[in-house]
């Protein structure tokens, strides 16, 4: 994605800008595919067995968590082991490209990720008791996935933008650590409402 839309390639400010918003409309429709998609399901759910089930969503959401611990765990993760397609890129627009690849990181389930925080915001964003605050949890989670564009602002060539992406192992591991127990702390509120 960074190797995509950047200030290389985008080669003013201004259509960096615009790429980023292409970027972060994406990932709001994706999101709200992925929202309308499950709130279906969850109304399926409530007219079956009542408000009860809800508790069940802690189990994946504790399942991804421990996913990010690195405990071995038994079933798949249920996305693409790879990044969106290489091919696009020659196919599309940076613009078109930046739309796209927003929606499928915007939908969870059609691009790599890896942390079990979007695991349970997917999975927690249909039960806020208002389309308001959905939206707005939506357009928050929008903004936060674009963030990553803004990393490397002021590179004039590609060789300077992946060391602008390294961290070290043990960040890393905190990442994945702060992102489990904050995953882990969703699934018991959900546990606990219901």
């Amino acid at each position: 994605m960074a190797m995509t839309m950047n200030p290389v390639v985008s080669r003013t400010a201004a259509r960096l800008w615009f790429h980023a918003g292409c970027f972060a409309a994406g990932v709001f429709a994706g999101a709200m595919t992925s929202l309308l998609a499950l709130s279906v399901l969850f109304a399926a759910a409530e007219a079956l067995f009542g408000n009860r089930w809800v508790a069940v969503l802690s189990l994946p959401i504790a399942w991804a968590a421990l996913h990010d611990l690195g405990v071995p765990v038994p079933a798949p993760l249920p996305y693409r082991q790879r990044q969106v397609p290489e091919w696009l890129r020659g196919v599309l627009s940076v613009s078109a490209v930046a739309l796209v690849f927003g929606f499928m990181l915007g939908v969870g389930f059609l691009t790599l990720f890896t942390y079990s925080v979007h695991v349970a915001f997917v999975l927690t964003i249909p039960l806020l008791e208002s389309t308001g605050q959905m939206l707005i949890a939506l357009a928050v989670f929008s903004i936060a996935k674009t963030l990553v564009l803004v990393v490397p602002v002021g590179v004039r060539s590609f060789e300077e933008i992946t060391p602008r992406f390294a961290i070290s192992a043990r960040s890393a591991r905190t990442l994945r650590i702060v992102a489990a127990l904050s995953s882990l702390a969703v699934g018991l509120s959900v546990l606990t409402s219901t």
